[in-house]
This record gives structure tokens, C-alpha cells and sequence, in this order.
């Protein structure tokens, strides 16, 4: 089963993704990083935070998030 991002790291990841999405727009987000639309929507009004997958799919698409990914919030994550 896939980790899910711990909620310590989400504030400046999910403000981040915010911005982006402010710039363009969740439907923009989702086309270009792979992502559902309503993954993003749920991610971006904090209802819950993707899957260190969805996540990792995000940072490939807008590596600008990268600054706010918290690798120690991944329990399975090895830096």
C-alpha cells in the first residue's frame, strides 16, 4: 500500500501547488503533471494529500515544488 504524505509536510507543499494552480488553473495542474482533477481539487482545499506517487508526479511535472517536498514526512522514503 503506498505511503501517503504526513500532514507535518503538507502546509508548504500544498501552498505551493496553490500558487501553481493560481498561475493556470487545477485543470492545467492535472493535464500536465498526469494527475485526476480531483486528486488536485482535493490536495489543493487540504480534504487530503496524494500519495508520495501523486506526489512525486507533481515535482516531475513543476519542479518548483521540489523546494517544498519534505522527504522526511515519506516513512518509506530513503534521501
Amino acid at each position: 500500500m503506498a505511503e501517503q504524505v504526513g500532514t507535518a509536510g503538507e502546509s508548504g507543499f500544498v501552498e505551493a501547488l496553490r500558487q501553481i494552480a493560481a498561475r493556470s488553473s487545477q485543470m492545467e495542474v492535472a493535464r500536465k503533471s498526469g494527475v485526476d482533477s480531483s486528486t488536485i481539487s482535493r490536495m489543493l482545499s487540504g480534504e487530503r494529500m496524494g500519495h508520495m506517487a501523486t506526489v512525486m508526479r507533481l515535482i516531475e511535472a513543476y519542479p518548483e515544488l521540489r523546494g517544498s517536498f519534505v522527504p522526511q514526512n515519506f516513512p518509506n522514503c530513503k534521501s
